[in-house]
């Protein structure tokens, strides 16, 4: 009796073994697990990113310059998307925008709208590509130059060959790896309904200077977003430089993620903002944005520091950042005294002055172009000045001159 139960056990041993192994066999080849509760569903995800190219970042006047902006789906879901596409001039005002028809991408499916742009003056110019789509937003921007080149310099004739000049200095090109650092803060609290200014600090870390960076982001459409400055030429080795975005949150409780690209011509760094939206305590909220603007006021120094040094002439930058300290000041003296509502004003004055300051440096640092027929109301008004004072001259000479025959009459006399 025992053996028949000892054998009847290991029968049934053999007979678990065997399943275990074959279900495991199976599930390691094929992948495929036997059980309802186990869900392997990707969750939805509703994401777009948009890039905005140029032909060619500096357009001799009279040229026209060719814009693409691109906006490509990388969610999961389908969506509903309208490029609109504005041209700025250098002080962010539109002067010229276009807008494309609605239409629906699926997932992994990119739309291209291209422009050609005739410039009408010689200025800096920004392009801004602006894509709502199902709840949420993406912003690229981009920038180009118009100028007229300086006239040729003709040697004067000469019957014989001229001596062979001595071989100009060639400027070196930069050859090297290009690489950036990007700080930033991961997430910000804020209550409902109010605005904050936050930073993106781009350090250059390669081996050549970083040209033409430029900055794209995409966010809920119930953020209010701004970002200055929009573009940066050039951005030389162990340099960094700074971009501010201003945020003002929604009404309704939540975390909100802001997803922003910096590239350039060669490189690019991605980052995520998480702005998480709910009721904290004013105290907390106001010491926050004091000690974050602090560090924004003292990485701004920096960098005016360094143009001064690179001869640039900082004198409007530093008055608008000056106002910044003083404002920060008065808000910390607010703060000091329990008198949070007149912080949280003092506070946006802040604001304020940061942002003048960082447009300021962007312009400063922003290369000059040659303006065409640029002395031509200066000659005019010269000539115009000329003309009054040879007329006054000529007039007075005239009423001093005496009649001809009281002349000749007096002559006679004599």
């Amino acid at each position: 009796m025992y053996r028949k139960l000892m054998f009847l056990v290991s029968i049934l041993l053999v007979i678990a073994i065997f399943l275990i192994s074959y279900e495991f066999i199976r599930t390691t080849i094929t992948g495929y697990v036997p059980y309802e509760g186990i869900n392997l569903s990707i969750g939805s995800k509703i994401e777009g990113k948009v890039t905005v190219t140029l032909e060619t970042g500096w357009v001799v006047f009279g040229d026209s310059q060719t814009i693409y902006a691109e906006f490509t789906n990388i969610g999961s879901e389908s969506v509903s998307e309208t490029i609109t596409l504005n041209i700025k001039n250098s002080s962010l005002f539109t002067i010229y925008s276009w807008i494309d028809d609605s239409k629906i991408l699926l997932p992994g499916e990119k739309r291209v709208f291209e422009m050609i742009f005739t410039p009408h003056e010689t200025s800096l110019y920004y392009v801004q590509a602006r894509v709502p789509y199902d709840g949420r937003i993406a912003e690229g921007w981009n920038a180009f130059m118009v100028y007229v080149p300086e006239a040729p310099e003709y040697p004067p004739y000469a019957p014989y060959p001229p001596p062979t000049p001595p071989a100009l200095p060639i400027t070196p090109i930069e050859i090297g790896r290009e690489d950036m650092e990007l700080e930033y803060p991961e997430i910000v609290t804020l209550n409902p309904g109010e605005s904050t200014l936050l930073y993106i600090i781009v350090k250059n870390t390669g081996e050549v200077s970083l040209k033409d960076m430029k900055v794209s982001f995409s966010a809920p459409r119930e953020l209010l977003l701004d970002i200055i400055p929009k573009y940066v030429f050039k951005l030389p080795v162990d340099r960094t430089t700074i971009f501010l975005v201003s945020v003002k949150a929604p009404y309704i409780p939540g975390i909100y993620s802001i997803n922003f690209d910096i590239s350039t011509r060669e490189t690019k760094k991605s980052g995520t903002i998480a702005i998480d939206v709910r009721a904290i305590p004013v105290r907390d909220e106001v010491y926050q944005t004091i000690l974050n603007y602090e560090f924004m006021i003292d990485k701004i120094q920096t960098e005016i520091d360094k143009a001064f040094l690179d001869g640039f002439n900082v004198t409007d930058v530093m008055e608008s950042l000056d106002k910044a300290k003083i404002s920060l000041n008065v808000a910390r003296q607010h703060y000091n005294l329990m008198e949070y509502e007149k912080t949280k004003e003092e506070l946006e004055m802040t604001k304020k002055h940061i942002e003048d300051t960082i447009f300021e440096l962007s312009m400063l640092l922003t290369p000059e172009v040659i303006r065409p027929m640029a002395y031509f109301p200066l000659l005019i008004l010269l000539f115009i000045i000329i003309l009054t004072i040879f007329l006054v001259v000529y007039t007075s000479r005239k009423k001093k001159r005496r009649p001809r025959l009281l002349e000749e009459m007096e002559k006679e006399k004599e």
